[in-house]
Formats: C-alpha cells, structure tokens, sequence
C-alpha cells in the first residue's frame, strides 16, 4: 500500500452524530501490518511489506478530520506502528501546537520509548491511550514468543507514560503453549508489581493462528494435535503435552476475575469493570470498550 498516494479517508456518506457515543472517534491507519514481525503466535503474514505513511500526508488527514469533520479523537488502528514513525508524527503535532487533536493507538514496548522525553512528547503530540502488547510477565515465556523485550525496559516504560499523563492498557495472553500455571502466576505478580503505572488489563486466552509461525512447527511448542475450531475459523483448536489446556486457560482467567471481584488482588489503577475486561471467548465489544476508556483518557 503506498499510504502516501491515497486520498485522505472521507466519511461524509455516514452519520457521524447518530452513534451512541459523545464525541466523534475516527480511525486512522498509518502501517501496513507490524514492523517486528517476529512473534510465533501472530497471525500477520511476514512476507508482505512493511509500509508507513509519511508525514506530509498524516497531517493532511489530520487537519482534513479537525475542519471538515470537526473530529477531535483519533484511533491509529494500525497493528503496530514503528517508535521513529510515532515519534515523527509527534513531533511535527507539537511544533504546530495543535492542541485539540487527541490519539489513542497499540504498541509495542521498545527502547526508546523508555527514554522520558519521549513519553512527555507524545502527550504533548496528543496521545493520551495507549494499548500495549504485553503478552506475558515471565521473561521465559517472552523469549519463547521473540517478543524481543525485557521486563525492566517493560517496567521503566510504563512509568514514564504514565508519569507523563497517558492511559497505559496492556495485553495479556494466558496460556501460551507449554505455559504452566506456575508461568502464568509470574505474571500475575508483574502486574500486581506494575498496577499503579497500568489503567486497564485485557487477558484473553492463547489463539493459535493457523497463519502463525506456531502453526507450522507444533513440535516445538509441544502441540500434539490440532482441529479446526468452528467459533473461529482461523484458528484451530488444539492440545498440548505440557502446560495449561485451552479449558484451564480460561478457568485461569475466571479465577483471577473471581479474586479481583473480592478484593484478593489488584493488577491495574482502575480495578473495577469495565476497565479490567476480561474476554473468555469472543472478544465483542472490543472498540466499544476502547473508545470509552480512551475518551474518559482526555476528560
């Protein structure tokens, strides 16, 4: 795709006031797919080319949503944009001192990003939401998704944004193949470390991608067996020599939920629904729940 070439997105054919929600949301994508491209469980096909739009052009939407669809909030729906990338664009937001143009977009946790300065300028640039792909709190089990990041780096990131005014949402999946329930506990206490730099947790149990790296060396992960999964057909269904079944995964996550419920633990600043969210089957309601917590983000 080259971003630069297409005209800016035009919704004038839809109903921008008849949504059920107080402020007008419009989305923007930036990348094609992720830059990383190196963990096992992804779906994204690594052979297609990471492409970005440049700076010129994002502006150019930008304006194009402030002054023709008085839109101030903007998601970046793209999977995972590039650190340089944001940065650029936040950059060139807080050099024209636009102040009314807010972003909420995922990311990955990356180096530079642990550097404060980056943190305060993304806030100045507008952001003010940011899902993070955590995945795990065990390092082993990070190392065994090259997910290509430490949990110190993990740490000091969270803080800074947080420190600097922005919503941190993080991603976590429980049962990855081979994870025990020990494994999982790990991370569990990293975010019960973390919780007064995370606003929101999202744990969902492992899917296992039929695109995915896994999915073509089930050995290695001590996948046994496989068949299609009719809830959803990208995926399959699967079992394992070791670690947690599909069925644990999810009792896991109703056995947190349980113990948050009562006051047991705390993983996150705001440990009462809707922001703790946890998605036992098909995740409904998914944009819904993010454009409310990005939009109480801004208030």
């Amino acid at each position: 795709i080259d971003f630069n070439s297409l005209p800016a997105p035009d919704f004038s054919d839809f109903g921008l006031d008849l949504y059920f929600f107080p402020e007008r949301i419009l989305p923007i994508n930036v990348s094609s797919l992720c830059y990383w491209k190196k963990c096992v469980f992804c779906a994204e096909i690594p052979a297609i080319g990471h492409n970005i739009m440049g700076e010129e052009k994002f502006m150019e939407i930008i304006d194009n949503y402030r002054n023709k669809f008085n839109t101030h909030f903007v998601e970046v729906q793209s999977t995972c944009p590039s650190p340089n990338q944001m940065i650029r664009y936040m950059e060139l937001m807080d050099s024209e001192k636009i102040e009314d143009m807010f972003f909420a977009l995922l990311s990955r946790f990356e180096n530079l990003y642990a550097q404060k300065d980056i943190a305060k300028l993304f806030y100045r640039g507008g952001v003010r939401y940011v899902m993070w792909g955590l995945e795990s709190g065990n390092q082993k089990i990070l190392e065994r998704m090259q997910k290509g990041i430490n949990l110190k780096m993990v740490s000091k990131i969270l803080s800074n944004f947080h420190q600097a005014g922005i919503k941190n949402m993080t991603y976590v999946i429980v049962g990855f193949p081979g994870e025990t329930r020990e494994d999982f506990q790990k991370t569990v206490n990293f975010l019960e470390i973390n919780k007064e730099r995370i606003d929101g947790v999202i744990i969902t149990p492992f899917n296992l991608f039929k695109n995915s790296y896994i999915s073509g060396h089930l050995k290695d992960f001590f996948i046994t067996s496989v068949k299609e999964n009719p809830d959803n057909l990208a995926t399959y269904k699967f079992k394992a020599s070791r670690g947690l079944s599909q069925e644990e995964s999810k009792n896991m996550i109703t056995e947190l939920r349980d113990r948050i419920e009562k006051g047991i633990i705390k993983i996150s600043r705001e440990n009462q629904n809707p922001i703790d969210q946890f998605y036992l089957d098909k995740i409904s309601g998914h944009d819904a729940l993010h454009h409310v917590l990005f939009y109480l983000a801004c208030k």
